[in-house]
Formats: C-alpha cells, structure tokens, sequence
C-alpha cells in the first residue's frame, strides 16, 4: 500500500485538504483491522490505486456510517438520474 500520508496528531490543529481521485477504474477498497487493546474498534479503509488513495482511520461505527451514508446518497442520485431519463 503506497503511503503518501499526512497524520494530524490529536493536539494539533486540523488539516483541510481534499484529494481528487480520477483514476477510479483501477481503485480499490482495502480494509486493514487496527485495533489494539487500547483502540478495540479501531479500523483503516483505503479507497485508491497504487498511487493516490483516501484513507479513513477511526472507530469501525464512525468509518461504516460514514460509508453507509455515501452509499444511500449515491443510491438516491442514481436514481433520480434514472428517473429524469425515462
């Protein structure tokens, strides 16, 4: 896994910056288990290719809603651009 990282401690102020991922053919998801005894539910989900990639480290139920909500969004902009072309 390539490893272009930029990790904000948490006593450090937040990094805004957006990455944009074109290349979505050759994406893939890969989920990495990062728990500890001290982080039980503490997953990585890596969503890119070889060479740029979105990574989402945190909580396993923090990660899964934010996922479940790009995909409820995703489903209802499908189809309602189904709909406009009937």
């Amino acid at each position: 896994m390539a490893d272009p990282t930029v990790r904000v401690r948490a006593t450090e102020p937040p990094v805004h910056a957006d990455l944009v991922l074109t290349r979505l053919a050759c994406a893939d998801v890969d989920l990495e288990d990062q728990a500890t005894e001290a982080e039980p539910d503490t997953v990585l989900l890596r969503i890119g290719d070889a060479h740029a990639g979105v990574l989402l480290c945190g909580d396993l139920v923090a990660v899964q809603r934010l996922i479940t909500k790009a995909d409820r969004q995703l489903a209802h902009l499908s189809d309602d651009r189904q709909a406009t072309r009937r």
